[in-house]
């Protein structure tokens, strides 16, 4: 399989960033303008543009039309239209976590490529990770990519720097549109073994689907442990 090195410089500048919100920066405070920021970490304005748009899909800064880059409180609540990662979300919350690979293969299969709107013959990656919290099993999720889209993408860069932080290198998007639906299953053999449960346990089943333009990006399968992981849903009117 051929690779593609990658070194994610647009995400060293936005830990950096992000790791001086509450003494540099303070709340409500603008931050530097691109130019100045370019200066600063001696990178292009596609790296720190890069940067920004990331913190933004985190809730660390919002962006304004003829204002600039705002610094503000993130929010703990899941907003749904972007696709936050689980490491992400975890540290967030102040969870103990960890992830291991169960698969990493590149397959044909024509449901799921129906699901990411390719032909049937097309190649296809599959991710499968199953996710520890507090170093209990509480996630066992599949994912599939559209392999010619994503072949740069390896086993070692999703170990290094997370599976939504690739897909992002690889299209230059960092903007992507999340659908999850939920659905009430009983556990087979596969997701039992995982999660440590009995087969025909009763979990949610989470079905996400990502898509930039309109484009599919990635399809994925998830079962979450009905006891170490919680799903919880905010919504908000007015």
């Amino acid at each position: 399989m051929k690779t593609t090195e990658f070194n994610p410089k647009y995400l060293m500048v936005a830990e950096d960033i992000k790791n001086k919100i509450g003494t540099l920066y303070t709340i409500g405070q603008l931050l530097p303008a691109e130019p100045e920021l370019e200066k600063m970490y001696m990178c292009s304005r596609a790296t720190i543009r890069g940067a920004i748009s990331y913190l933004a899909s985190l809730g660390y800064v919002t962006k304004s039309r003829g204002i600039g880059t705002t610094v503000k409180m993130p929010s703990m609540m899941h907003d749904n239209s972007k696709p936050i990662s689980f490491t992400d979300e975890m540290a967030a919350y102040g969870k103990q976590h960890s992830t291991s690979i169960k698969d990493f293969t590149v397959i044909k299969d024509a449901r799921i490529a129906s699901e990411l709107e390719m032909g049937r013959e097309g190649l296809i990656l599959r991710i499968a990770r199953l996710r520890h919290i507090e170093k209990k099993p509480a996630l066992y999720e599949t994912s599939y990519l559209p392999y010619e889209r994503f072949k740069g993408i390896t086993e070692e860069s999703i170990k290094k720097h997370g599976l939504y932080h690739m897909i992002a290198q690889c299209t230059g998007e960092y903007s992507i549109f999340v659908e999850e639906v939920y659905h009430p299953v009983l556990t087979g053999k596969r997701e039992s073994e995982m999660l440590g449960l009995e087969p025909g346990t009763p979990i949610i089943k989470i079905v996400r689907q990502a898509t930039n333009g309109g484009m599919a990006m990635e399809y994925t399968e998830a079962f979450a442990h009905p006891v170490n992981y919680q799903v919880t849903l905010s919504m908000k009117r007015g």
